[in-house]
């Protein structure tokens, strides 16, 4: 038996309706917590963490590292942001390949049908297999935040849009000098916040201002990912949510902590006004495996996912789209961080509107095994509203090829430095 086979013969049954099947199918049975679970294999542990660590060192290597002499020269700088591109696209890529082989699952979509009909933007070949997604190439997408790898899923979500070379995700500042994904991460041109606003205006002032010139001067796909919440729903945010909603007068959530907007209306203030086409991407993510009122991050990790083989059945997405230019983001978008008191509470006031709608559709995922079934106006399962199953696996063998090709550059420059490290020229 071939490894990879092995290795998804070991994983959790990726389970999911296909198109027209039975929203019921969906497999709903709940997982033992990660800290119930026997310990993972050893082998598949550290086969695991082997070749997705050295792939990242011979990828940053090779082009992160490498080209990075060119950054200094304003004729070749050009080059080295191709490479840095190069390096986006081989990391998603990677992304697919470890869900693939480590940890097998699918994106199970759904929609609402009218603003996103999902039979119009899904492409598939011969077989029925989904290849692509027209989702809009200028966006800013918004999730909640389950667990600590909903970034990645959305990021192989992007592969089938063609769109995982644009990605730019704001995240935690903690995470900006974790060794070999820290530099790399900032080479991608992430954002690094704190979460306080008088610490992130100047980050996201520059970094934002940025990515809008940037859009201004070229056409080039843009999709800058948020998570709102600012940190993950579990047993520690949840009262802290709670006390703050009450506090506020506002009513809280149940399966997501309150969302913050302060950030978000920057970002679509800034962009809005260079990107007149500027959409929003609205992602409601949830888990299979998941009791209703416990927390993801128990069960679901990086290393209980692709170390120890025990993926969810299927991610499911629920996908809105907005057009920036009809939310209300205030009358002067001149300069970003001038929105008037009463602008930023009619925007908190939308955004937590879409909170409280995300909510609701995790009490019915939970309830039922989908984010649409039962739901009003939906009668039966059709492609317009879904369910799409998407398996997480490379669109064709060439893109596998391209990526274990890639860390060649990155094998040779190491190989050269141990030789001279050891003998000399």
């Amino acid at each position: 038996m071939a490894a990879s086979e092995k290795l998804q013969g070991d994983s959790l049954e990726a389970a999911g309706p296909g198109p027209g099947e039975s929203l019921s199918r969906t497999t709903r049975k709940a997982l033992a917590k990660i800290s119930d679970r026997p310990a993972p294999d050893k082998a598949r542990f550290l086969l695991f963490n082997g070749f997705f660590a050295s792939t990242l060192i011979l990828l940053h290597v090779g082009f992160q590292i490498l080209p990075s002499p060119f950054w200094f020269f304003g004729s070749t700088q050009h080059i080295f942001w191709r490479s840095i591109l190069h390096t986006k696209t081989m990391f998603a890529q990677l992304l697919i390949y470890i869900s693939q082989t480590f940890g097998p699952t699918k994106i199970i979509l759904t929609s609402e049908g009218k603003d996103l009909d999902l039979s119009a933007i899904v492409k598939r070949d011969a077989k029925g297999k989904v290849i692509h997604l027209t989702l809009p190439e200028r966006s800013i997408i918004l999730a909640n935040h389950q667990v600590y790898c909903d970034w990645s899923y959305i990021w192989n979500l992007l592969y089938f849009a063609e769109l995982h070379n644009a990605i730019v995700i704001i995240l935690k500042k903690s995470l900006k000098w974790i060794p070999i994904v820290g530099p790399a991460m900032q080479m991608f041109q992430f954002i690094f916040l704190s979460r306080s606003w008088d610490a992130d205006q100047s980050v996201l002032k520059r970094q934002i201002g940025k990515m809008a010139a940037k859009a201004q001067e070229s056409s080039e796909p843009l999709s800058l990912l948020i998570f709102p919440e600012g940190n993950l729903v579990s047993q520690l945010s949840r009262p802290i949510s709670k006390k703050y909603a009450d506090k506020s007068g506002i009513a809280d959530m149940k399966h997501q902590i309150l969302p913050r907007s302060t950030g978000l209306l920057f970002c679509l203030r800034a962009l809005a006004k260079e990107v007149p086409s500027l959409s929003v991407i609205d992602i409601t993510i949830g888990y299979e495996g998941i009791p209703e009122g416990d927390y993801g991050q128990d069960y679901y990790s990086l290393q209980s996912i692709f170390g120890a083989g025990q993926s969810p059945p299927a991610v499911h997405m629920h996908v809105r789209t907005f057009k920036a230019s009809e939310l209300p983001l205030g009358h002067d978008l001149t300069e970003a961080d001038h929105a008037t008191p009463e602008e930023r509470k009619i925007f908190d006031d939308w955004v937590r509107s879409r909170w409280q709608e995300k909510d609701h559709l995790l009490g019915r995922f939970y309830a039922k095994g989908s984010f649409i079934e039962g739901k009003r106006g939906v009668s039966k399962v059709t492609e317009a509203y879904g369910p799409i199953s998407i398996p997480i696996e490379a669109k064709t063998s060439k893109d596998t090829n391209i990526l274990l090709g890639s860390c060649i550059p990155g094998a040779i420059m190491i190989a050269a430095l141990t030789k001279y490290l050891i003998y000399g020229f």
